[in-house]
């Protein structure tokens, strides 16, 4: 990555682009409640004295200026629309929305994944980044995938690509206490800085204007949407034929585990708004990751207990999350083998084959692997998982993209073997997942950052809701029982849209 100012051009050793937070044109302004006007013009100047600091970028890269943005720091859920890319996780304060494209790239196919990965390698060393605030800069671009790297994305998925990756114009990003305001355009000749000044500003007019609009208590005054069901397609019927399906090859075909998956489509009330969902979801879920991610004029909503992986100066950790409980069974908050969940065998069997193959992926590209003895529990508002985050210590040169193509699909969304489960599971009319049970996430440009699997979510269109869960077949599965945990898993899409 490049991070040179004018007077560290002859050293890479030096700050990025330092420059003291007393020159002129570097002080935040607060954001007035009445007039966001003086908010975009202190930015303006800020920008314009950044811009003013800057090099020229290598060719067909990009340029990106990083301001200290506190007077943002009450952007939330409810700030979010169709079209941007959300990203947060209320526990850990952290927060991230990205307006428009400052640059794309997508993919599919086996290799889709080493394809952005030595992409993504390659635009870092051609990425200038100006802080003048001294901020550390963060993941800047957008990545996610489907679940299928060979799923066509039709249907409901049209105008998503099987595997993305997507620099925002402006990206909002919130981490604790720290927040600020990142501006990307490409580093072409052809680009006329003043067109995409005006770019950034009308993004950060349309941000302010939804912050200073926030109610204060948005769902207390509105009754509970209603809804009801438009098709029955997966229906418990149908549901255990498909499960008995997945038994026989189970027990006769040489596979071990199966996740299968249901989807129900509603239609609402009135119409769903996405920024008031995703404030229910994260009212209900403050442990969860929660996302929005445009498909043409629907959106992909959802809270994700599960990381796939995350990939911090060289250390990696990943989510084995398997077996499901629903939470009115009152099962121990620690460790144990008295409870329900963990003297149960098939539970146990169940989450150590999600253990053995996390295990497996990272074990060669890792010096060091730390597994925990015994598994956690993990208890959400609706359901408790038996859960063990796995450390890994990655070889030099290991980026979160090459963990993330070893590491998915883990045996708790596909199966195991994992190309025998793959090859069933396209079969028997599993291909078209689109991104549930894919990933999504942050990327910084030198390759860390962190990925969630896509699950307890749901496709969003003005008032109607295609919505996901899954559950894994093993061995001694019972299918109303798996039935059931499908609809625990629904029910916190549904309650978030009753709420709404």
């Amino acid at each position: 990555m490049v991070l040179l100012s004018r007077e560290d051009a002859d050293s890479a050793r030096q700050p990025i682009c330092s420059v003291p937070m007393t020159s002129p044109g570097l002080q935040a302004s607060p954001l007035s409640a009445s007039d966001p006007h003086a908010f975009v013009s202190d930015i303006e100047a800020r920008l314009r004295y950044c811009r003013s600091r800057l090099l020229a970028a290598p060719d067909k890269g990009i340029v990106s200026i990083s301001l200290n943005t506190p007077e943002l720091m009450g952007a939330g859920a409810y700030a979010v629309r169709k079209g941007d890319f959300y990203w947060s996780r209320p526990a850990k304060q952290e927060l991230r929305i990205g307006l428009g494209q400052a640059w794309s790239l997508s993919a599919g196919g086996q290799q889709r994944l080493g394809f952005l990965d030595a992409t993504l390698q390659n635009l870092g060393q051609r990425w200038l980044i100006h802080s003048p605030d001294g901020l550390t800069p963060g993941p800047a671009v957008f990545a996610g995938f489907a679940f299928d790297p060979s799923d066509s994305m039709q249907g409901p998925w049209t105008g998503l690509p099987n595997a993305l990756l997507r620099v925002p114009e402006v990206l909002l990003e919130r981490r604790g206490a720290e927040c600020r305001l990142t501006f990307s355009a490409p580093a072409d000749q052809q680009v006329e800085p003043e067109r995409w000044s005006e770019r950034w500003l009308k993004h950060v007019d349309q941000l302010a204007r939804r912050i200073l609009a926030l109610p204060a208590t948005p769902w207390q005054s509105r009754p509970p949407l209603s809804w009801e069901y438009i098709d029955q397609r997966d229906s418990q019927a149908q549901w255990s034929q498909h499960v008995g399906k997945a038994l026989e090859a189970i027990a006769g075909a040489g596979l071990n585990k199966l996740v299968l998956t249901r989807r129900v489509h509603i239609h609402a009330s009135r119409t769903l708004e996405l920024g008031r969902i995703l404030a229910q979801l994260e009212a209900r879920n403050p442990d969860c990751i929660h996302f929005a991610v445009p498909v043409a004029h629907r959106t992909l909503i959802g809270a994700t207990p599960e990381r796939l992986v995350c990939v911090q100066e060289g250390t990696a950790v990943a989510d084995a999350i398997a077996s499901t409980e629903p939470r009115d069974r009152q099962l121990a908050l620690a460790d144990s083998d008295t409870t329900e969940l963990f003297d149960n065998r098939k539970a146990r069997r169940e989450h150590q084959l999600v253990v053995r193959a996390i295990a497996e992926a990272l074990g060669p590209i890792s010096t060091e692997l730390v597994i925990p003895e015994h598994p956690h529990l993990m208890t959400l508002p609706n359901v408790h998982h038996l859960w063990s985050p796995i450390r890994a210590r990655l070889r030099r040169g290991v980026t979160l993209l090459a963990a993330a193509q070893r590491l998915h699909p883990t045996p708790a969304v596909g199966g195991t073997p994992r190309r025998a489960a793959a090859a069933w599971l396209r079969a028997h009319n599993e291909q078209d997942r689109g991104w549930y049970t894919g990933a999504l996430g942050w990327l910084a440009p030198q390759g860390s950052g962190e990925l969630a699997v896509v699950l307890r979510c749901g496709l969003i269109d003005e008032r109607e809701a295609l919505l996901f869960a899954g559950a894994g077949i093993v061995d001694g599965s019972d299918a109303l029982q798996e039935y059931h945990e499908t609809q625990w898993k629904l029910q916190s899409m549904l309650e978030a849209i009753a709420h709404a």
